[in-house]
């Protein structure tokens, strides 16, 4: 997702945007990414706190400590890959059964297990 270079390239999201404070980054725009990946928001926090190694705040979309766009990104781009894309074809159409531990692809039908991490997901 979003590193195809076809502008008719259907799988975008948009890039993180941030602003930060003197202890605090705030992705401005996290629950506009997380519906483009057909996520939750508070699971794509939750993996950037506990990746990060930091607290967050859902309600105001922060994380504490100072963070770097090119740090989110890379971040964001190893959830796509651990918990969007289809093991199977790489399409972005799952969904996340986390009793299952599984993403099920819209596309090719493909069940793909998924590592399920207790401090990001309470399963």
């Amino acid at each position: 997702m979003n590193d195809s270079k076809d502008p008719f390239y259907r799988y975008k999201r948009d890039i993180i945007s941030v602003k930060h404070s003197v202890i605090f980054t705030e992705i401005e725009n996290l629950t506009t990414i997380a519906k483009q990946l057909n996520r939750t928001d508070e699971l794509l926090l939750k993996y950037l706190q506990v990746m990060l190694a930091t607290q967050g705040n859902l309600s105001k979309r922060t994380l504490r400590g100072t963070f770097t766009v090119n740090q989110l990104e890379k971040l964001v781009k190893d959830f796509i890959k651990k918990y969007v894309l289809c093991g199977t074809c790489q399409n972005p159409e799952t969904t996340i059964n986390y009793k299952k531990g599984q993403l099920t692809c819209a596309s090719c039908g493909a069940k793909t297990p998924v590592q399920i991490d207790g401090k990001i997901i309470k399963g």
